[in-house]
């Protein structure tokens, strides 16, 4: 829990805001080398996308303000800012240029700060477009979804780009995913580790609004239904989508829902649909919260997959309790059969009224996450600071490396899982003695020897190269004195 950077932050550009709450305008994504790369709009006459890149010890990369993302002139506004990694140090961002029915726009940078796409950015649609969302193509490049209005300013339709790492759109300009009647709205997706992606919308075919989603290979084609597979139709409305990776090559899908709700506000509910369209959990999915609460909408809730198992944390704001008495950021883990792990309610992440958030990111190897949020717990209605917790596999708080001592040996999830191709295993060793690290196939055929000697008692990280391996899934296990035990990994190429 200790602070790694200089104390209140480290300043990596300048801010000018004038007409639209700062909370969108600024994105984060790691850089591939243990630092991050973040981005953010600045707004004056015009509005101009920047950058900053910081290492892992938290000097900055790129000039002191930022390097300009979009091009010289800018826009007359910036909205749905996204960004994803590519190479090593380097990003891709997207962002929609205008908040009523403007134009989809992306641009790369290198690891160094330059820009690698069209001087004038590349733009991707040429008619009305509602909003979007990015994921990457698994080859440093990406694929947009985004819902536009191709005919009535009343009815989008849901569709998608591919760009490959060099910059240049692989698919026709109208690659169509779903045109149902009554529109579909608000794509969000993730990356299917195939070199796919699935994605998910608001869907408002059945008069109220639905939960569908496609899987699309590299070449447009659906491996589900036409027009959409259908996630949830519960009677009353879904909507504020999330998607991601299950690391199974498919992707968790959850929603806001306010069916059978006990009290005020919203329940979160989810599902697990796999790479072949099969949905895992009961139909119109599981609950994961009640009493979420609705005013918070624009800093909704989170989800990231934490194993490699395909288990999820999730984390929102709201009440623990249908007196609504206790209120703060509250996180479950769910495993990956759709069952509770923690408290039936959620456990508390801070308790108060001053939180906006949350934003979250796996730990990196304890099966747990660290979550970030503003709070004005200090400042009344005036401001906000950021606060951060770290939030250990079994719901308790804190730095699970600095915990106290331990009873025995342990090993750690690898990461980054997936991997390609290499990760890092962690373990510590509580008692001197031999220690045996060994990697195995699905079929327990051994492929790796990692470790095989005398270790004295600490912590050690050791690091696995997969180049000569082919893509699937693997098996470490350790042996020591006091202490045995087999982990999963995944190896996608």
């Amino acid at each position: 829990g200790q602070a790694m950077w200089p104390a209140n932050g480290v300043r990596v550009g300048n801010f000018i805001q004038n007409t639209y709450p700062a909370i969108r305008r600024f994105r984060i994504c790691t850089d591939g080398t243990g630092g991050c790369i973040i981005t953010w709009a600045e707004v004056d006459v015009q509005a101009q996308l920047y950058a900053q890149r910081i290492r892992t010890d938290g000097v900055i990369m790129w000039t002191p303000d930022g390097v300009l993302v979009s091009r010289a002139g800018g826009y007359s506004e910036i909205f749905t800012l996204k960004i994803i990694p590519a190479e090593s140090g380097s990003a891709i961002f997207a962002w929609l240029s205008d908040y009523t029915y403007g134009n989809v726009f992306t641009q790369k940078l290198d690891a160094f700060g330059n820009r690698l796409w069209d001087v004038n950015d590349l733009q991707i649609t040429f008619i009305n477009t509602e909003n979007l969302d990015i994921c990457t193509d698994g080859a440093n490049g990406e694929y947009i979804t985004l819902s536009m209005f191709p005919v009535s300013l009343y009815e989008a339709d849901i569709y998608a780009q591919h760009v490959n790492a060099a910059g240049n759109t692989l698919w026709p300009v109208a690659t169509i995913i779903a045109s149902a009647p009554s529109g579909q709205y608000d794509p969000v997706m993730c990356e299917d580790q195939t070199g796919g992606f699935i994605v998910a919308w608001d869907d408002r075919r059945n008069s109220e609004i639905d939960v569908y989603a496609s899987h699309i290979n590299s070449s447009h084609a659906d491996f589900w239904t036409p027009n959409g597979e259908a996630i949830c139709t519960a009677l009353e409305p879904q909507h504020t989508i999330m998607c991601i990776s299950d690391n199974h090559s498919g992707a968790y899908i959850a929603w806001f829902d306010n069916r059978l709700q006990p009290v005020p506000g919203y329940s979160l509910y989810y599902q697990n649909i796999t790479f072949g369209g099969t949905k895992r959990f009961t139909a119109d999915g599981i609950k994961i919260a009640n009493k979420v609460d609705f005013t918070t909408e624009i800093y909704p809730p989170q989800i990231v997959t934490v194993d490699a198992l395909g288990g999820l944390i999730a984390s929102w704001v709201g009440y623990y309790d249908d007196a609504l008495t206790q209120y703060g950021i509250l996180a479950q883990r769910m495993d990956y059969n759709g069952n509770k792990l923690w408290d039936n309610n959620g456990v508390f992440v801070s308790k108060g009224t001053s939180m906006r958030g949350p934003s979250m990111i796996f730990d990196g190897g304890s099966s747990g996450c660290i979550i970030a949020w503003a709070d004005s717990r200090n400042f009344g209605t005036s401001g906000f600071d950021v606060y951060a917790q770290h939030i250990k596999s079994t719901s308790s708080l804190g730095d699970s490396r600095n915990s106290g001592p331990k009873t025995k040996s342990s090993i750690e999830q690898n990461f980054p899982n997936p991997f390609n191709p290499t990760t890092n295993i962690s373990y510590s060793i509580t008692e001197p003695g031999f220690v045996s690290l060994k990697i195995y196939d699905m079929t327990g055929r051994e492929v790796a020897e990692l470790v095989n000697e005398i270790k004295q008692p600490g912590y050690y990280t050791a690091k696995f190269d997969a180049s000569r391996l082919s893509s699937g899934v693997y098996f470490y296990k350790i042996l020591t004195k006091d202490f045995s035990e087999t982990k999963r990994m995944m190896l996608v190429k």
